[in-house]
């Protein structure tokens, strides 16, 4: 057990110091992003950070350009990071912000559709807030389904660990007591 335990410590101490380099850490996420269910979850929450974050900016009156350099610096994936930096540079080359998103392809079709709603009433906090919040009502219930799938695993385990804790004790008592009437 305690051989376990250490084996658990060693590998979060080794997969600490892997992740400290910008580059090992990008050499992951692309590992990350080649399973498909896995990229399109790790899109969703960078862009319901990102979103939630650019929607405020753009209604507190910071200019487009400058909104989506510090949102995209708030999203803790680089992969999104550097998207969201191709994207201004997009735009800074005159391309429209959804059409920046779908060339870069860092976008879902309703992130696309709902920029060119934001796009054609000129309500860009608005369809990005509405963004955020769609996208976070997704992530809570993904949350709550793991939540829910996760527990009785969970249980599963706390009883094993129980069950074999209790009888690591009661075999001494047990070996003692058969030495005892023999």
């Amino acid at each position: 057990g305690i051989f376990f335990l250490m084996g658990i410590a060693g590998l979060t101490v080794g997969v600490g110091f892997f992740l400290q380099k910008p580059v090992r850490r990008e050499f992951l996420e692309q590992q990350i992003f080649s399973v498909a269910y896995l990229r399109r979850a790790c899109i969703i929450v960078c862009w319901q950070r990102f979103s939630q974050l650019l929607s405020m900016q753009i209604a507190s009156g910071i200019p487009l350009l400058q909104a989506l350099q510090e949102a995209g610096a708030a999203v803790p994936s680089y992969w999104f990071r550097s998207q969201a930096a191709q994207a201004a540079r997009r735009l800074e080359n005159g391309v429209s912000f959804s059409k920046a998103v779908q060339q870069g392809r860092f976008g879902t079709t309703y992130i696309e559709t709902m920029l060119s709603v934001g796009e054609m009433t000129g309500k860009y906090e608005e369809t990005l807030q509405s963004v955020a919040d769609y996208y976070g009502w997704r992530i809570a219930s993904w949350s709550a389904t793991v939540q829910k799938l996760f527990a009785p695993v969970m249980l599963l385990f706390v009883g094993a660990m129980i069950g074999l804790l209790v009888l690591c004790l009661l075999l001494p008592l047990l070996d003692m007591a058969a030495g005892i009437i023999s």
